[in-house]
């Protein structure tokens, strides 16, 4: 597996290849390909402190995470993170390792020192995978974006770059 960070530009230039690759790592429908791909375009677009992490195998992205700059609330949220649901990429850690590739990158490169993150509250797979790496709920609730206040049963979760480096510096490769 191969772990990769992209930008903007590095979307653009390759912007075939992600609008193919990115809704199959979203498990998506084909008639979603454009929504998705836009999505991801936009979120990129809006501001020079977002990026994609990507994980690959035989050159198909097998995992994708988000890692967005919100101007409105002024704080990066982990978003996005999937992996596919192929038998032979089952039991990989992809998720796991493709989220700490993003973080281990934001860290490393940000000027921030915080990163939160929403999940369903019933979505016990992503919170491990969460609280693996470091992250604690949290009372803080983005104001400023609207979409969340109609979301049931979210929970907001925070990474400090200390608990980070407490956690994952021992470690200092992938799982």
């Amino acid at each position: 597996m191969k772990f990769e960070i992209v930008d903007y530009k590095k979307f653009l230039e390759n912007k075939d290849f992600y609008y193919e690759q990115i809704p199959k790592a979203q498990n998506s429908d084909e008639k979603y390909k454009p929504f998705i791909f836009t999505y991801y375009k936009e979120a990129l677009k809006s501001n020079d402190k977002s990026f994609i992490s990507i994980c690959k195998e035989d050159n198909e992205i097998v995992g994708i995470a988000l890692i967005r700059y919100y101007i409105e609330e002024k704080k990066f949220f982990l978003i996005n993170v999937n992996t596919r649901k192929d038998f032979q990429h089952s039991n990989k850690k992809i998720g796991t390792n493709v989220v700490l590739n993003g973080l281990k990158n934001f860290f490393e490169n940000k000027v921030d020192n915080e990163i939160f993150l929403w999940v369903n509250k019933d979505n016990i797979y992503a919170k491990k995978i969460y609280e693996k790496v470091g992250f604690e709920k949290t009372s803080y609730y983005p104001t400023k974006l609207k979409f969340l206040e109609n979301s049931k049963g979210e929970e907001i979760y925070c990474l400090s770059k200390e608990k980070y480096m407490q956690n994952n510096n021992k470690k200092n490769e992938f799982i």
